[in-house]
Order: structure tokens, then C-alpha cells, then sequence
């Protein structure tokens, strides 16, 4: 089980990687990292164009090793694609942490526990990591 207490409250940071401060990707790969031991790859800039979100796998090289799963059927750790509603573009990671809960981070608020029902709206698609195609991804980088 995800142990969110090391991440609720982390300060958000555009870009950052650490728990000095994380943006969403940064926490998907922080969990990654600390709780299973995983290595995700960071993205290459440009991801935004046009005010939409670029989730390519040329510049987002996790989408090579990540497959779609029901909302239903998610899993902890499972990765979360979420979108701004006004804007309906997909823009936010978020990390399924079991139990109806989620975990995110934003500005101002940082990391925080967020209930799957209050956001159920916004989520895009929930993808599982595929740990072979990673291997091979990290091998290959």
C-alpha cells in the first residue's frame, strides 16, 4: 500500500523532482522511485502545444509502457491521466492510491489526498505501468 504520509504535503514546484517540491509528473515518478523500487522516465519539453498537452511517446516516453485500464479495474500505483474541465485537455498525473483515493499535486495546495468520486469528472484515462516494456525502455536509454 502506498504510503501517502511521505507525500501529502510536499510543496508543488513546475518541474520538480524531489520532496523539496513536485509537480504531478514529479510525483508519479518520486512514488515510482521510492515505493517499488522503479525508475520513470522524465519528459522532454515541449509537451504544451497550442494549450494542449503534447502526451506523445517522443516526448513523453512513459506512453511507450503504460496500458489502458478501466476505472473500475484500477490497481495502486495505477497512473492517472486527468483533464481541466473548462479546458478539456488532459494536463494533470495523478497516482491511484487504493481505496477511492488518489493522490495529486497542485498549486498552491502541494501533494494531497484527493476522493476518486469528487474528481471522478476529470479523469481521462487510467493507464498501468508495463514493467517489461520500461525495462526495455531504460535499457534502451
Amino acid at each position: 500500500m502506498i504510503n501517502v504520509a511521505n507525500y501529502v504535503g510536499i510543496p508543488w514546484k513546475h518541474l520538480g523532482r524531489n520532496k523539496k517540491g513536485i509537480d504531478c509528473y514529479g510525483l508519479a515518478m518520486l512514488v515510482y522511485k521510492e515505493e517499488l523500487n522503479i525508475k520513470l522516465p522524465d519528459y522532454t519539453y515541449p509537451v504544451y502545444e497550442k494549450e494542449q498537452v503534447a502526451f506523445t511517446p517522443e516526448s513523453f516516453p512513459i506512453m511507450n509502457c503504460l496500458s489502458s485500464v478501466e476505472t473500475s479495474s484500477m490497481q495502486e500505483y495505477d497512473i492517472l491521466w486527468l483533464r481541466v474541465p473548462w479546458k478539456a485537455i488532459v494536463n494533470h498525473v495523478g497516482i491511484y492510491a487504493g481505496d477511492g483515493y488518489f493522490l495529486e499535486v497542485n498549486d498552491p495546495a502541494g501533494c494531497i489526498l484527493t476522493k476518486l468520486k469528487r474528481r471522478i469528472d476529470i479523469i481521462h484515462q487510467a493507464f498501468r505501468v508495463n514493467q517489461k516494456a520500461l525495462e526495455n525502455l531504460n535499457e534502451s536509454s
